[in-house]
């Protein structure tokens, strides 16, 4: 059903924890063979330092880390994979580095197409009929849907709606952010990150993919 309205997918892997920014340059994951050399030298590097580090690589990858996050995040559909696969072997390599949480997060920029469908799907999702007494031309700008369901290893998802990004330029655009969160067991490392990853990257995007469609079902039939 998306597949009509989607322009850009984009996936990310935030992982939560104790980070020393500064090994994470390119010249480092050139090193243990997670990228070329090539690859490495053409970075595009913002900052590496020992409070932050956040770089690109080519046009497929960014990467962000600071003392108590690290996001690796593509836009690139052919990279998905490659993306996971480098951020495992990251924190198999560093894998007594501290982690608390992780998330798998699919994010997707839709085209609405037009004011009609645009304002048709934020009056479905939050009627604003309830407002038109007290505001005049009330509009749906962002909303969160949280799962309520203990937190755990189980994964949570929080659903993060909102205008697509200007910079985007995406017609009447909508972004859908779906958001699985999982809570490591006291002492978890990035072993066990990487392998929680590796072991639920695939289910989270087709379960997010099929929430979304769902949504846009709903409303738009």
């Amino acid at each position: 059903m998306i597949d009509n309205y989607l322009q850009i997918e984009t996936r990310g892997l935030v992982f939560l924890g104790d980070f020393n920014p500064a090994v994470f340059h390119p010249f480092w994951l050139a090193s243990k063979q997670l990228i070329q050399e090539e690859e490495a030298t053409n970075a595009k590097i913002d900052i590496v330092m020992s409070e932050l580090s956040r770089f690109q690589v080519g046009e497929w990858l960014n990467i962000e880390v600071s003392r108590s996050r690290c996001e690796f995040k593509t836009m690139k559909s052919p990279y998905f994979l490659p993306m996971k696969d480098l951020a495992c072997n990251v924190f198999k390599i560093l894998g007594e580095t501290p982690i608390t949480a992780v998330g798998i997060n699919n994010i997707y920029d839709l085209s609405l197409k037009n004011e009609e469908n645009y304002y048709r799907f934020g009056n479905a999702l939050a009627p604003l009929s309830n407002w038109n007494d007290i505001l005049d031309s009330p509009r749906l700008s962002q909303m969160m849907i949280v799962e309520n369901q203990p937190k755990g290893e189980a994964g949570t998802k929080r659903i993060n709606i909102s205008p697509s990004a200007s910079e985007l330029k995406v017609n009447f655009g909508v972004n859908i952010n779906v958001n699985n969160h999982f809570e490591l067991s006291p002492n978890s490392n990035g072993k066990k990150a990487a392998q929680l990853v590796e072991e639920q990257h695939d289910s989270c995007a087709e379960y997010s993919k099929k929430l979304v469609s769902n949504i846009f079902t709903k409303i738009f039939g």
